[in-house]
């Protein structure tokens, strides 16, 4: 037997647990005396986003004490969403240790992430040797000793002008002629 404690199976509410909220929302708000189409859409709600009885209680409470709107399901299931959150929250910066030890020294960064992409099966690619000519390209205009480029069509660098590996053919054909 573990001392590991028992994490609990979600049990869906029951029709009076419905009723039992449905009846304190209309405590709150004057709604009519639940129906059986009432209970069985906030039963439907309930069970889709596993709502216990005591989270959509405090929920519903928490709803009136800052919103007069009439509650509906999904009030309740957002409230109890941002509840569980912040029940696995982190806590604050201000209250987690600090590491002590002191910062990496670059080469240990290098032999670690060396020994990384060892590991990963990286490989560092070959410096792309970009070519340059002794002529203006009559393409994209590029000016003699400079490398070719092309235009980015999309995206957020859409506009910008980037290096290419090869000549333009017209550049190729231009020193040919000379």
């Amino acid at each position: 037997m573990t001392d590991e404690p028992k994490k609990s199976k979600y049990v869906p509410l029951t029709d009076a647990e419905v009723r039992k909220l449905l009846v304190a929302a209309m405590s709150y708000d004057n709604r009519k005396p639940p129906g059986q189409a009432n209970v069985a859409a906030w039963s439907d709600s309930a069970e889709l986003a596993k709502w216990t009885f005591d989270e959509a209680l405090r929920a519903l409470k928490a709803h009136y004490t800052e919103d007069a709107a009439f509650l509906m399901p999904g009030h309740i299931t957002a409230r109890i969403r941002k509840e569980r959150q912040e029940s696995r929250a982190l806590p604050p910066p201000m209250q987690r240790r600090a590491i002590e030890a002191p910062p990496a020294q670059p080469e240990r960064i290098r032999s670690v992430m060396s020994g990384l992409a060892k590991a990963l099966g990286w490989s560092k690619k070959p410096e792309a040797q970009v070519r340059t000519a002794p002529v203006q390209c009559p393409y994209c205009h590029a000016l003699p000793g400079k490398p070719c480029t092309r235009v980015i069509g999309r995206g957020i660098r859409r506009g910008q002008f980037v290096p290419i590996e090869n000549l333009h053919q017209s550049r190729v054909d231009l020193m040919k002629e000379l």
